[in-house]
């Protein structure tokens, strides 16, 4: 249930808050300010409390500007009062989204406008608009497109979704499209390596009833993994390649996360099933929302993760056996899924901490950020951030972009800063039972020969085999 804070004065205000009464919803909350005697005597229902005081007395208005608000409106006909009332909001918080009703943008102040994170709807221009459009040869915008069912839904990323800092070309898209993105007034037609910022709104094009569920899982800001990515956890096992012991640590593994996590199935693929016992043994444990799958045919793991890319994949599960080969990490690379590597001697149920190595690759880093907050959150997992740099230049800025997450998740975020310990020495060296998170970059795809001459740590570690790793699309 998301909060709303409303400050209502005036004829439109009053307007606004009868059409909200009329079509509100109870996933809501709204918290009312307002003095006006016209709005104090509308009937509000459960979902709604209404506090009566001046709304530019800062001693009064404070108090219900939390943290947890979605966000704010504001419909005032005096504009110095306006003005002033979103000041004070300003000076509490920059983040919540503002949006102000005005007679026109010239009469919000300058320093106002410049607020990334606060929209006008201006009178003027809502009544300029609908009057073109009555004039002859001149393109109107469509309201009611198409069958006016729904199939076109503008949806706005608030801060901490599932869907902020993620490429585009990263989210499953079964039945629908982002077909664009407007980010402070101005339009971007999308690609797949366009990247989703918070407060963005996207163009989504598809079923109405798949747009509907991709709302919710939008508005829902935490929590959400393996969403957007897909549904399910697919498990890819080769009996030539891994003996007994090894098959069941992946399997037992992948078990324990299809509990943890918010998947729908865990589809586990056999190939190549050369013991009939072992095989038996894996049966046992289908069921409902577990699925095993035994090809005979397919020789290769990444051939056939390459088959199955357009199914609802949210979370790849297999050896690492599989990285060793430069063409099999190029079609993983091209999968486009988070991909978990499984350790050859620390289990996924033994873990207590993650970690995330911040150098050169900072703003992959950045990118990766909120799935790595959300899957610790899932999985109970402390978050320690290891930043290594040679000149002692630390980035501020991916320490608190962290914080920040961690706040949302409720999660404590450890900062460890170094400019002699060299974490792949570091991780060579340790006995922690840790799960490291890691971009899926394109520098992965190097071949081993240059092992040596690599100075990227994450394409370093990912030889290190004996703790899991999570490798996620940037």
């Amino acid at each position: 249930m998301k909060k709303v804070l409303i400050i209502a004065q005036g004829k439109i205000g009053k307007v606004f808050l009868e059409f909200l009464l009329e079509k509100y919803s109870n996933n809501n909350f709204y918290i009312i300010i307002s003095n006006d005697s016209e709005i104090i005597k509308l009937n509000f229902g459960d979902f709604f409390t209404l506090h009566n005081f001046e709304p530019t007395s800062q001693f009064l208005l404070s108090p219900l500007i939390s943290y947890d608000l979605y966000n704010i409106f504001v419909t005032m006909p005096n504009e110095r009062e306006r003005d002033e009332v979103c000041s004070i909001i300003r000076r509490i918080t920059k983040e919540i989204p503002l949006i102000v009703s005005c007679e026109s943008k010239s009469q919000m102040s300058e320093k106002l406008l410049q607020d990334s994170n606060l929209n006008t709807i201006s009178s003027t221009f809502l009544s300029a608009k609908s009057l073109i459009e009555k004039v002859p040869n001149i393109p109107t915008i469509a309201r009611g497109f198409g069958l006016n069912k729904g199939e076109i839904m503008q949806i706005n990323i608030p801060f901490g979704s599932a869907y902020s800092y993620m490429s585009v070309g990263s989210i499953s898209q079964r039945g629908w499209k982002i077909a664009g993105i407007y980010r402070q007034n101005n339009l971007i037609i999308t690609n797949p390596n366009t990247i989703i910022h918070p407060n963005d709104s996207i163009i989504a094009v598809g079923e109405p009833r798949i747009l509907n569920n991709i709302y919710k899982r939008i508005s829902n800001n935490k929590n959400n993994f393996p969403v957007p990515f897909g549904n399910d956890i697919y498990v890819y096992i080769d009996f030539r390649i891994c003996n007994k012991i090894e098959i069941f640590n992946i399997i037992n593994d992948a078990l324990w996360l299809h509990k943890k996590i918010k998947n729908d199935k865990l589809i586990i693929n056999i190939l190549n099933p050369s013991n009939l016992e072992t095989l038996k043994e894996i049966k046992q444990i289908d069921g409902k929302d577990i699925i095993i799958n035994i090809d005979y045919y397919t020789n290769n793991i990444a051939k056939k993760i390459l088959e199955d890319s357009s199914k609802k994949i949210g979370l790849i599960v297999i050896s690492s056996e599989i990285f060793k080969n430069a063409k099999d990490r190029r079609i993983l690379y091209k999968v486009n899924k988070p991909i978990l590597k499984i350790g050859k001697y620390v289990r996924l149920k033994e873990i207590t901490s993650a970690l995330v190595q911040s150098s050169e690759n900072s703003l992959h880093i950045q990118n990766i950020a909120y799935t790595i907050v959300d899957i610790s959150s899932q999985l109970n997992f402390d978050i320690n951030i290891y930043e290594f740099e040679i000149d002692g230049e630390y980035k501020e800025n991916i320490s608190t972009y962290y914080k920040n997450l961690g706040k949302i998740f409720n999660k404590q975020i450890n900062i460890k800063r170094s400019n002699t310990k060299n974490p792949i020495l570091w991780l060579l060296q340790t006995n922690q039972k840790i799960i490291q998170f890691i971009p899926l970059e394109i520098e992965l795809l190097r071949s081993r020969i240059f092992w040596f001459v690599n100075k990227n740590v994450d394409y370093l570690s990912l030889s290190i085999d004996r703790n899991p790793q999570i490798l996620l699309p940037i």
